[in-house]
């Protein structure tokens, strides 16, 4: 394996030089700022090359395995495409444009790597660098990892910058009025049945309120907790009904909005339901994202809800997941403020406030399984 360091005043130049010298089989080991001789600065790309795949001729270019060097900065056409160039054709550019992908993809990964190893390593204790490890199984992002591996090796606590945390509630010394809000199937209505339980139990009154009428089967479920609780269930289908709700509903001390699901491609139902939040004016409009969702479709979600005047993440579905750390990830990602979750369906029990404490441990509860 051919191992060498490139250097370039700006990082794009580095990898560019990797290229012409390696070709698209480099493995890009890692890179950081530096100063040449002179004082200015640079950047230094350290990079590797299997030698029994590729070797470099006397000019430093990137060869194929018979020694014929190849055209496109070290592609070899006749190894990379199946389908030869008739003459006074265009050359196919697929291939390329498949081998270019691969190269930046080798690029990102290594840059991966690279950034992930040097954050590890600038931890100061072995106990936060396991704890690292521990993070990036979860799925937390290396940044994210970092940041949270110094408390949680320390306290057990997941507190970080890149972390911020609700303000429970407390319908005992105000009153609160909360929308919740999410993809179709997130659990909105277990929450609310949950919160409802929770608050009633504890002798707070509380009324709730559907915005879900269009939907069929939307009000069944809903309606039968509030019979089970003995607690009002009101329906909203135009805002104008609002103010009588608001009315009826003056007495309780924690009111509880359940919404119609929507979806990151079609928010439809946000845009119909949007007069009847505004008309109820909650104080709080939470956003409810199972943790059971891929990562990316998640980050959908949330650049999706940007407009809807979220205050709190609520993660669902804790218990269908073991990639933990895709929590954390959102969380960093939206700002929001972490708030309740839930373990499950069923009402009541599992539901509960989302704690640096309880996030630390679920972060690391799939090492601490025993396997079946």
């Amino acid at each position: 394996m051919q191992i060498r360091t490139f250097s370039a005043p700006k990082l794009h130049l580095a990898l560019s030089e990797v290229r012409k010298a390696f070709g698209p089989d480099a493995m890009i080991l890692d890179r950081c700022r530096g100063r040449d001789e002179d004082g200015r600065p640079t950047w230094q790309v350290r990079a590797a090359l299997d030698s029994e795949d590729r070797h470099t001729d006397a000019g430093g270019r990137a060869s194929g395995r018979n020694g014929r060097r190849s055209p496109n900065n070290g592609i070899d056409p006749s190894a990379a495409h199946s389908t030869k160039t008739e003459p006074g054709h265009a050359p196919d550019l697929n291939y390329r444009l498949q081998y270019s992908m691969q190269h930046l993809e080798r690029i990102v990964s290594g840059l991966g790597r690279a950034q992930s190893d040097t954050l590890r390593n600038s931890l100061a204790s072995e106990e936060e660098r396991r704890v690292f490890d521990t993070l990036q199984q979860s799925g937390v992002a290396p940044t994210h990892a970092h940041d949270l591996a110094p408390a949680m090796a320390g306290e057990a606590l997941a507190r970080a910058s890149c972390l911020r945390w609700g303000k429970r509630l407390q319908p005992q010394e105000q009153c609160e009025s909360v929308l919740i809000t999410g993809p179709g199937g997130a659990g909105k209505t277990s929450m609310i049945a949950n919160l409802a339980t929770h608050f009633h139990m504890q002798g707070v009154e509380v009324a709730l309120v559907s915005t879900d009428t269009e939907r069929m089967a939307g009000l069944e479920g809903l309606a039968a907790y509030a019979s089970v609780l003995g607690i009002e269930l009101h329906a909203l289908r135009q805002p104008e009904k609002a103010a009588g709700i608001l009315e009826k509903t003056k007495s309780a001390r924690l009111l509880l909005i359940d919404s119609e699901g929507w979806s990151q491609g079609n928010r439809n139902s946000c845009r119909r339901q949007a007069p009847l939040w505004q008309a109820l004016a909650p104080q709080r409009r939470m956003l409810l994202l199972p943790a059971n969702l891929d990562e990316a479709d998640g980050m959908a979600t949330l650049d999706a809800a940007a407009g809807l005047h979220l205050t709190d993440f609520l993660p669902g579905k804790l218990d269908e997941t073991s990639a933990t750390g895709k929590v954390v990830n959102w969380a960093a990602h939206s700002r929001l403020p972490l708030s309740y979750c839930s373990f499950g369906p069923s009402v009541p029990d599992q539901m509960g406030w989302l704690s640096p404490r309880t996030l630390a441990t679920l972060l690391q509860r799939n090492q601490c399984r025993e396997p079946v």
